[in-house]
């Protein structure tokens, strides 16, 4: 079971707020989404999910600020965001390792949003369907490529016609 043993450590860094950190990971956030756009690279940003101890372990105005940023560098650059951590509804405190960090089941939880997210956006689907655009290697059975006239399930390997 999760016992939330690193919680209290989360409850340190997140108190007091330090949004001057946030300004910089912002930064570091901008470069990257730049440097994505300039070599023509289909971003796809996650708000990744926390268990609820954790997301209480922070003030409020923190978290809205860290939504907000997001939010608007995904809108002001024209990539997908996938908000599981606002929703949060299909995790429970089982699917994590510790107070933040998914486990084996929660991963497959992760990775069946992300795969319906992926089917469903054109734009993600047409950057991988480039010629020698690969997903990330590894797991035959989950991680496919997806080429010209089908797109492939990446959690099932079935395909669908577009």
């Amino acid at each position: 079971p999760n016992l939330l043993k690193d919680l209290e450590t989360y409850q340190r860094l997140y108190n007091p707020p330090n949004y001057q950190m946030l300004a910089q990971q912002k930064q570091y956030l901008e470069k990257f989404l730049t440097l994505a756009r300039a070599n023509n690279i289909e971003v796809l940003l996650v708000n990744m999910p926390l268990t609820k101890e954790n997301t209480a372990a922070m003030v409020p105005a923190l978290h809205a600020a860290y939504l907000k940023t997001i939010t608007e560098l995904a809108r002001q650059n024209s990539v997908s965001l996938l908000d599981i951590g606002s929703a949060n509804a299909n995790f429970a405190l089982a699917d994590f390792e510790d107070c933040c960090h998914l486990n084996a089941a929660g991963g497959e939880k992760l990775y069946a949003t992300m795969n319906e997210t992926l089917l469903s956006n054109q734009r993600l689907i047409a950057a991988l369907a480039q010629p020698g655009s690969k997903i990330a290697k590894g797991d035959d059975r989950a991680w496919r490529t997806i080429n010209g006239d089908k797109t492939h399930s990446l959690a099932t390997g079935q395909g669908k016609a577009q």
